[in-house]
């Protein structure tokens, strides 16, 4: 399935501030996300821009999709990379990282990472 967290882009820095960084350079990248229930690591396999405006909604396809409607964010989301591809990407543990993003109105980066097995 798909999941979702969305964190503030803050002008101090803190926060999903970071995520823009993966606009410049994906290789090699690992991210640990620990949460109340697990720990895991994700490989970072694209970073994204889109805005809310866009006609293609990233953030409707979260949780356990069919197989049909996972091909379908894939497809969707694909022209929004700049950085890697979600092409080879396989129904799986998906996590979306998004934050504003202020170069456009209501504007979104969006990492996008798969589990570690």
């Amino acid at each position: 399935g798909i999941s979702l967290m969305y964190g503030h882009h803050l002008k101090s820095g803190r926060g999903f501030t970071v995520l823009k960084d993966y606009l410049e350079d994906i290789e090699d990248k690992v991210i640990r996300v620990d949460t109340l229930y697990s720990e895991q690591e994700y490989e970072v396999v694209a970073a994204a821009l889109t805005s809310l405006d866009e006609p293609f909604n990233y953030y409707e396809y979260v949780g356990s999709l069919n197989r049909r409607d996972f091909e379908a964010w894939k497809e969707g989301f694909e022209p929004y990379c700049i950085r890697g591809t979600l092409s080879a990407l396989e129904y799986d543990d998906v996590l979306e990282l998004s934050t504003c993003y202020y170069q456009k109105e209501n504007g979104r980066l969006v990492v996008i990472l798969k589990a570690c097995k």
